[in-house]
């Protein structure tokens, strides 16, 4: 069954609740919330709650309207890019290494670059 209901051009339109959740944005508990504070106007038809659309514009219509703030005024200024052979400043956050962790690091380092060491046979 449609969600909006228009009674042939005549009378209101009616929305039910997740078609005024959906055109509105409104959440499902707002929606009662308001129907409760008597902001917006519902009709039972059998089991199902019509909610009156022309109600909903109303509480829209009654909103204080936005203020919202021009965006700062800030000078676009262009970084020139770094010298040639030069490597560009890293971004981001830098690692904290503590001194033990420090040597577990170099010491794996230095194993993997040497060769693995002949067994005692070779040397005697």
């Amino acid at each position: 069954m449609s969600e909006e209901r228009n009674n042939g051009g005549s009378g209101p339109r009616t929305l039910t609740v997740p078609g005024v959740t959906r055109l509105y944005g409104w959440s499902r508990s707002r929606t009662y919330e308001l129907l409760g504070e008597k902001h917006l106007r519902g009709v039972k038809l059998g089991t199902r709650l019509l909610i009156l659309a022309d109600s909903c514009e109303e509480v829209v219509a009654s909103l204080p309207a936005a203020v919202i703030r021009p965006p700062r005024k800030v000078p676009f200024v262009l970084s020139p890019p770094p010298p040639a052979g030069e490597v560009p400043r890293r971004r981001g956050r830098r690692r904290k290494v503590g001194p033990d962790i420090a040597a577990t690091a170099s010491e794996s380092k230095a194993a993997r670059r040497t060769p693995p060491e002949q067994g005692a046979a070779d040397t005697a």
